[in-house]
């Protein structure tokens, strides 16, 4: 087909250029230290592939030190970036993005002494990571955008087998797609490294800012510096003879252009050796895999440049992180940037992934640099959200004249596909390297453009030429003879059955090519429901076919097929495509927010004015204000590097740009970091320690209702008042086990957590929550063999705010067989909220995992394991993690069945005796002085006194006794178990405490063959009485009867055997004269003959039954522990001692309110019952009346009347089920019948038998605190005030 030659524009040749800048290649280009001119490794050129590197080979730095790449052993590879847990809440600096812009940002801000963090959409890809097959590369591709012709938009897509983080993203606009990198690195991972900058008249062109416009060589200060970093170099001229160069060279030269061709200066090493900031390179094995990632560590991206420096300097990198906008900081000072993390499957919760958003605070500067559609999507949300800022944000965009084609079969070998390995004397070379430049060519610089061979990686060339093939509007070369067809015939068959690769076939002589020219400028970037919708409104027809004609007119030259860009297909709209988006805030021609979004130094005005956002400054290119006709990056890097000095100066920062490096290694540390907290500290440790373990990591969303103020301390009150008044709250939060290993081994279990918390009441922003602690199945010390799932976390507020956050899911043998109790366990969090400094209440409240979250969770849960990891490694971390959380849960769901829990001392009693106090004690006050008092019937009792401590509150403060029941001793008021008991509670308070032991108790009579009984121990009270009464002849004294004890009072006093003289008052507490039994015990009580059978069955001795097992224990003994797994009780537990004393006396506490130490040890505080006391208190029960041994009765209105005087105070618990509160509400009313005092009757609400002095919460002490009252009272009554 014959061109018609009217597209032509005619160039000047050789027009005089004098008062224009010097050509665009002509740049200072530093030499590098002891650099030699080509040697690529011979062993490289030379090599079989099977020597060479191969797909995914993980390079090391003994890599970059060496020639040969030994593919034999697996490494690891760098990580400079940091596990979001790791982030701090602010920074001087933040910076967005991590392309050109971003890293020049983060390198000059470290440098002039700025804490600097960078958040990055992209991972953290090195060389060896990057995809080399087409199936590699398609898992890597995320599609997004409007798929539509102009003015005819369709729905946002997403598409594509990757995600929005990964390294391949290709963005559908109507009229011209764009394609762009997500990594650490930006575009620098993928560009074709042509550093070639704008020429003069570009430059002056009048959408540029005045002080660039009529200073163009103010840039070149900027150009020399960016290249001093990224050092771009020709390709060597006595290296391997490059095909596709060498053709582009004939093509310039047919073309009458040869003085135009030239070499291009490029980031890419041709020697082995340090870079400019210290990372050791390797040189490049020519393989032409630039557009898709150099795997050979040849190419000098800003990874390996400017971010190596800020992060050999101290900046802090964070990956997968999507910043949505930008916000002034509440107090004013610095700025708030929002960003969803993308990380561990967050976005699975698509509901609130970009609703709950986290945050980092930039105490003085933010820098965009998340390139061109990334910023002004960024700058357009911010608008959105109240950030005022001018009218153009969004428009005047370009895709700098970008056209990508090819030149099909030609006569010429051109060797332009890309390999994994080196081919033996054909190396394909890097992808660009040479260039036809045509920008000082013409008259009007828009008719400008330059034009570049490429090379097409190999993850593409399969399935290549199959596009070639069908793709519409080829140009064929003219009159081709029988002989030439036959020929292009051959070529395409041999190509298409011997692979892309084939020597002579139709791709190995296909020449490729990249123009970049000038365009119209008019793309815009919208947001259209919440998603981007990229627009180029006017292509230029006219210029574009010009430009296709000369192309067409250079294939036709060497006998090939012109073929327009393949990659533009039906099924992505058949647009164009760019890959150098520029423009969306551009800089303002005349300085104000009138003509441009940002000044010359890329700070962003605040509307139509001069007037900035002080703070905000965009150094990518979105802010060069019309196409540059040529490759961007120079222009781009030379900009940012005059943005941030500028910027920096106005706020009297110095940049140290003398200081060198060194050697640096990118496995290595830092050289210089900011300093860690403690948190930071151990975090870092943990993700350290777990190296090369199996993780586990899941995402969580709970939500609630949390009540703001102190005034509520029970946290279903504080719930119910916050649910009325719709005080919301919600966390979404990753939570992370480094190791599993260590999650199940360590003692607390505990695992990470980071994400947000939302409450409005608290404030109208996000609170960040990074280093949490999650507990997973750790013991509730609290509750009796009861588990939790703790959340501690501090929650930063975006006002500088600290507060504390503790939650725990309770899991105990409540959730027994019931999947609904096991539903509410596992999902429900208790929650309490503290200030940071004094712990003082904030607030309280519930919250919950709802089912559609639960769903989304289990989705969230992934296995985390080294890279080197195989599926088998990576699947154990996610088992163990499973079966550690299926295990626990499943032991308290089959209570019933589950091992039982044995005395320590019985299971350790082969082991020899140590000093150390048993898990869970605590040192307690020894009693004063211990004395065994003589009773009237020739034994003692044992008395207890402690004095009151020196600093005592009060001068003369009442004595107390206290009385124990059946079975228990003075630890019953002073368990070693809990932080203070009730004898620690009145000694505080100034006042001398006693505790008789009477023989029913832990006493040296229990056992006795005698069978002592409740009515028996009033003589021991007696004595106590008396005894106390004879030391503090002034004094009188007041009673805590507990149970037996307080039926052995009651009996004493009643008979006339204790004299009521010196008794102030008493507290009893579950019963005084009227034993009334619980339902259980009143069933026991009436089958006699059952209870005569059961001890025949189970006893040890003929008179004493013990509620401790022995290892001598009879069968029959051991038979029963596992009959009582099922005795019927309100709740399930596994501690043998703790059956037996309920078969025997009937449930004794409510299990909520008995720490779990106390649980475990009840061996220690609890004995046994004497078989006579026990047919004793049967007795007693049937009747609901004290009786004395000869079951007389003592509850008589005659005895009752020996009461007076005494004031009374009667405590029980509401679920007390060894005596029901009906008999002190018998005894009440005959007191009070008969003109005794009963002060008080207080039942308590969800409390039980012995946990209303046993108990180790809060509540016993507004217990306790009622009963010093009464003390008081009496104190007040006989002392006076």
């Amino acid at each position: 087909m014959t061109q018609s030659s009217e597209y032509l524009t005619t160039p000047r040749i050789g027009a005089d250029r004098s008062g224009l800048s010097t050509p665009a290649t002509s740049i200072s280009i530093p030499s590098r230290p002891n650099t030699p001119s080509f040697n690529l490794p011979a062993n490289v050129l030379n090599a079989s592939p099977v020597q060479t590197t191969k797909p995914k080979r993980v390079l090391t730095m003994n890599d970059y030190a060496t020639e040969a790449h030994d593919s034999t052993t697996k490494k690891e590879f760098p990580r400079i970036s940091r596990p979001v847990p790791m982030m701090r809440t602010e920074y001087d600096v933040v910076v967005i993005g991590s392309g050109y812009g971003g890293a020049v940002a983060a390198s000059r801000s470290v440098r002039a002494g700025k804490e600097v963090c960078i958040l990055e959409l992209g991972k953290e890809k090195h060389p060896g990571e990057y995809p080399e097959s087409a199936l590699d590369a398609l898992k890597q591709l995320h599609i997004s955008g409007n798929r539509g012709s102009n003015y005819c938009p369709t729905k946002p897509i997403e598409a594509g087998k990757g995600k929005k983080t990964d390294l391949y993203n290709l963005v559908l606009g109507e009229g011209q797609n764009a394609f762009v990198a997500h990594a650490l690195g930006g575009t620098s991972l993928l560009n074709a490294n042509v550093y070639l900058e704008a020429d003069t008249r570009t430059l002056q062109l009048p959408p540029w800012p005045t002080e660039i416009r009529q200073n163009p060589d103010c840039m070149k200060k900027y150009y020399n510096r960016a290249a001093s970093v990224l050092e771009p170099t020709e390709y060597p001229t006595d290296a391997p003879s490059l095909p596709k160069l060498d053709l582009l060279q004939k093509q310039a030269e047919l073309m009458g252009w040869g003085d135009k061709f030239k070499r291009v200066p490029q980031t890419t090493t041709f020697v082995d050796g340090r870079n400019s900031t210290g990372v050791q390179m390797k040189a490049s094995q020519l393989l032409g895999q630039d557009s898709t990632g150099v795997n050979d560590g040849s190419k000098n991206t800003v990874l390996m440049n400017y971010l190596a420096d800020a992060w050999y300097n101290g900046a802090e990198m964070f990956c997968e992180c999507e910043v949505r906008h930008v916000k002034r900081a509440p107090d004013g000072n610095g700025w708030i940037v929002l960003f969803a993390w993308h990380g561990e499957k967050r976005g699975k919760f698509k509901e609130h992934f970009y609703k709950d958003l986290m945050w980092v605070r930039a105490r003085e500067l933010v820098f965009f640099g998340a390139g061109t559609l990334g910023t002004t999507e960024i700058l357009l949300r911010s608008k959105e959200q109240g950030l005022k800022m001018s009218e153009h944000v969004g428009k005047q965009m370009s895709g700098n004249g970008d056209i990508l084609a090819f030149g099909y079969n030609t006569d010429h070998v051109a060797n332009a596909m890309g390999t994994t390995v080196p081919k033996p004397g054909h190396p394909v070379g890097p992808t660009i390297t040479g260039v036809v430049d045509m920008r000082d060519a013409y008259d009007d610089v828009m008719d400008g453009f330059v034009l570049e061979e490429g090379a097409i990686p190999p993850a593409l060339t399969g399935f290549l030429q199959g596009l070639l093939e069908i793709t519409p509007e080829k140009i064929h070369p003219d009159e081709e003879s029988p002989r030439q067809r036959m020929r292009r015939l051959l070529t395409r068959a041999k190509s298409a059955f011997q692979g892309a690769h084939s020597e002579g076939g139709a791709l190995n002589r296909t020449q490729v090519y990249l123009m970049m020219s000038h365009d119209s400028k008019e793309a815009t970037l919208t947001l259209e429901n919440g998603k981007p919708f990229l627009r180029f409104y006017s292509i230029n027809t006219h210029r574009v076919d010009r430009l296709y004609k000369i192309m067409a007119e250079f294939t036709k030259a060497i006998g090939g097929t012109f073929v327009n860009n393949p990659f533009n297909i039906k099924a992505l709209g058949q647009e164009h495509i760019t890959v150098h988006p520029i423009g969306g805030a551009i800089m303002s021609s005349d300085g104000t927010g009138a003509e441009g979004v940002v000044n010359h130094l890329g700070e962003i005005f605040t509307g139509d004015t001069d007037e900035i956002h002080d703070g905000l400054v965009v150094v990518d290119a979105s802010i060069i204000p019309c196409a540059l006709g040529v490759n961007p990056f120079a222009t781009i890097t030379a900009l940012a590097e005059r943005c941030t000095e500028g910027v920096l100066e106005k706020r009297g920062c110095s940049i140290d740009f003398e200081r060198k490096n060194g050697n640096i290694d990118l496995f290595g540390e830092p050289a210089h970091s900011i300093p860690l907290t403690k948190e930071m500290l151990k975090t870092q440790q943990d993700i350290r320690k777990a190296k090369g373990s199996d993780g586990a990591r899941f995402t969580e969303i709970m939500e609630g209702f949390i009540n703001i103020g102190d005034d509520i301390e029970d946290v279903h009150l504080a719930y119910e008042r916050a649910e009325a008044a719709s005080s919301t709250a919600r966390f979404y939060l990753t939570i992370d086990a480094w190791s599993t290993r260590t999650l199940v081994s360590s003692k607390d279990h505990g695992a990470n957590i980071t994400g947000t918390l939302i409450c409005a009441a608290l404030s109208k922003d996000p609170f960040m929550v990074v280093r949490g602690t999650f507990k997973l199945f750790s013991d509730d010390n609290r509750q009796a063999e009861t588990k939790n799932l703790v959340y501690d976390f501090d929650m930063v507020g975006t006002d500088g705010r600290i507060i504390h956050f503790h939650g725990y899911k309770v899991i105990n043998s409540k959730i027994a067989f019931s999947v609904r109790n096991t539903w509410t366990a596992t999902t429900t969090l208790y929650v309490t909220l503290t200030h940071k400094n004094g712990h003082k209440l904030l607030g309280k409240g519930k919250m919950f995992v709802g089912k559609r979250n639960f769903a989304t969770q289990l989705q969230t849960m992934q296995a985390v394991s080294a890279p080197e990891s195989g599926f088998r490694e990576r699947l154990a971390g996610k088992v163990r993690f499973f079966d550690f959380f299926t295990r626990n849960l499943a032991r308290l769901f089959f209570t019933p069945f589950s091992a039982l829990q044995y005395p320590q001392q019985m299971l350790l009693s082969q082991a020899p005796k140590i000093s150390l106090l048993p898990e869970g004690f605590m040192h307690k006050v020894e009693p004063t002085r211990t004395i065994k008092v003589p009773t009237t019937d020739g034994l003692y009792a044992v008395l207890h006194y402690w004095a009151p401590p020196l600093y005592a509150p009060k001068s003369k403060a009442m004595p107390i006794l206290f009385i124990p029941g059946s079975a228990d001793d003075h630890r019953m008021y002073h368990l070693p178990t809990v932080k203070e008991t009730p004898i620690d509670y009145f000694l505080s308070r100034g006042h001398p405490v006693y505790c008789v032991v009477h023989r029913t108790g832990l006493s040296d009579w229990a056992e006795d063959p005698r069978n002592f009984t409740v009515y028996d121990g009033r003589l021991d009270i007696a004595a106590a009485v008396d005894q106390i009464c004879s030391s503090n002849p002034d004094d009188k004294l007041y009673i805590i009867a507990h149970c037996a004890g307080s039926m052995g009072l009651a009996s004493g006093l009643l008979n006339g055997d204790i004299s009521p003289v010196n008794i102030a008052g008493v507290t009893n507490s579950s019963v005084f004269c009227h034993p009334i039994y619980g339902k259980v015990n009143r069933v026991k009580a009436s089958l006699p003959l059952a209870a005569k059978l059961l001890w025949a069955a189970v006893q040890n001795t003929n008179t004493y039954y013990s509620c401790v097992p022995k290892p001598n224990d009879s069968y029959s003994l051991r038979a029963l522990d596992n009959i009582l797994r099922f005795y019927p009780t309100k709740e399930l537990c596994t501690n043998v001692v703790c059956h037996r004393s309920s078969l025997m006396f009937g449930r004794l506490w409510s299990h909520r309110y008995l720490n779990d130490a106390t649980h475990r040890n009840l061996d220690v505080f609890i004995g046994g019952i004497s078989k006579g006391a026990n047919m004793h208190l049967a007795a007693m029960g049937r009747a609901g009346l004290l009786l004395d041994n000869d079951e007389k009765v003592v509850t008589t209105r005659e005895n009752v009347q020996k009461l007076k005087g005494i004031h009374f105070n009667f405590i029980v618990g509401k679920e007390n089920e060894v005596f029901s509160p009906e008999g002190l509400v018998e005894s009440t009313k005959l007191l009070r019948s008969e003109g005794v005092d009963v002060d008080h009757l207080t039942v308590l609400e969800d409390r039980g038998h012995l946990d209303v002095w046993m108990g180790s919460d809060d509540g016993c002490r507004s217990i306790w605190k009622g009963v010093l009252r009464h003390v008081e009272d009496m104190e007040e009554k006989y002392y006076g005030s």
